[in-house]
């Protein structure tokens, strides 16, 4: 005959709950989730908080004792490291002349007690005396410093605009800059060449009204005094500043002539 055993009733680890089943320990998996959570959360001896770990690392041997690399090398640092000798000596400030002493391996190299004193510290500069480049006046400068031969500022700017004029300037051209225009260089004949083309712009075609302002008038052949309508074009300030550069004005000259040329043919064509 069977025997009747007794039956036993199965707990929840988490809620105490009953369970129904033979190999139940959880009644829900929220249940579960938090048990692991629990086996999971330790104490740090550093700084006794508790932290808890990632899954899969309460398998492992031993319990987590730190929460961190921080911890870690806290708990392990003067007196608790095996090593440490122990660091105590007395020495002077060089700056206010009192007793202070070190505690600590790092500050083996100290000199001063506080940062006050550091930042206040003699400063003791070699100095020498030397001739001013422009204004040949004389002037002091540590020893430490070289390749400065002004006095200041402004005689270093001075000097630099005198080494930067005429020919030693790399965007000196012909030196023809400061020369005047002719009389017949006015307005009207600037209006009469702007009407010729339009009051357009004749590489862009920007129009006068969307300019903002007065077309340029631009010499192609970039002689001021060559007044000719064959050399004059009319262009807005962004065309116009292009063509004025130092590498450019020759290939710029031709594409102007030829533009102007076959502009002319078309008129030609036009009128016949």
């Amino acid at each position: 005959m069977l025997k009747n055993y007794e039956k036993v009733t199965l707990v929840c680890r988490v809620c105490e709950k009953s369970l129904i089943g033979a190999n139940c320990k959880y009644c829900s998996w929220e249940c579960k989730i938090k048990h692991g959570i629990i086996l999971r959360t330790h104490t740090c001896i550093n700084c006794k908080e508790l932290f808890t770990t990632k899954r899969g690392n309460h398998k492992t041997k031993g319990k987590p004792t730190y929460c961190s690399r921080k911890c870690f090398g806290k708990s392990y640092s003067n007196k608790n490291n095996h090593s440490w000798k122990g660091v105590q000596e007395e020495r002077f400030c060089l700056t206010c002349k009192s007793v202070f002493v070190i505690k600590k391996t790092a500050d083996k190299t100290k000199l001063y007690c506080n940062k006050m004193c550091k930042m206040n510290r003699p400063r003791i500069k070699l100095m020498r005396t030397e001739e001013c480049g422009f204004c040949k006046i004389l002037f002091t400068k540590p020893k430490a410093v070289r390749g400065f031969k002004y006095c200041g500022i402004e005689c270093s700017n001075k000097a630099h605009s005198i080494k930067m004029r005429n020919k030693n300037n790399p965007n000196y051209l012909h030196g023809k800059a400061n020369n005047g225009y002719p009389v017949e260089w006015n307005k009207s004949f600037k209006v009469l060449i702007r009407g010729r083309d339009d009051f357009k712009c004749q590489v862009c075609y920007m129009p006068e009204e969307q300019h903002g302002k007065k077309l340029c008038v631009h010499h192609i052949n970039f002689d001021r005094f060559n007044l000719s309508p064959e050399n004059l074009i009319t262009l807005c300030k962004y065309c116009h500043g292009k063509l004025h550069g130092k590498n450019t004005r020759e290939k710029c000259k031709e594409e102007l002539l030829n533009l102007l040329q076959e502009r002319n043919k078309s008129l030609i064509m036009c009128i016949t």
